[in-house]
């Protein structure tokens, strides 16, 4: 999945620190990134989250819907947004998040084909 730069970075450095304290301490690094965190500790944050937002609560899968929305929405495409979800088919995403791709995927014609611009509303 492709992250923002900024977030790389610091996600970079974390890792680093927490290799150089597992070797400080004559351990190995852990294979979790985020260690003592457990699934349920994040569905009661999400929850307590939502809850004090006054929005109606979701689990933290929901994000990965909200994301596959969000990025057809804003006009990639579905190939990407099937790489970014990793699903093994673009007809798995599509039959998911098709109602998501703005116009149906339906763009300007007579300018694609190379006409008179059309005119815009």
């Amino acid at each position: 999945m492709d992250l923002d730069e900024t977030l790389v970075g610091k996600l970079e450095a974390y890792i680093k620190k927490m290799r150089k304290e597992s070797l400080v301490e004559g351990e190995f690094p852990s294979l979790y990134l985020f260690t003592g965190i457990t699934q349920r500790m994040i569905q009661r944050a999400m929850q307590r989250a939502c809850k004090n937002a006054r929005l109606r609560v979701r689990n933290p899968h929901d994000l990965r819907h909200t994301y596959a929305a969000m990025l057809l929405m804003d006009h990639y495409s579905p190939a990407y947004v099937q790489k970014q979800l990793g699903h093994s088919s673009i007809s798995i995403t599509v039959d998911i998040y098709g109602h998501w791709i703005p116009g149906e995927g339906k763009m300007d014609l007579t300018r694609t084909l190379g006409g008179p611009k059309a005119k815009t509303r």
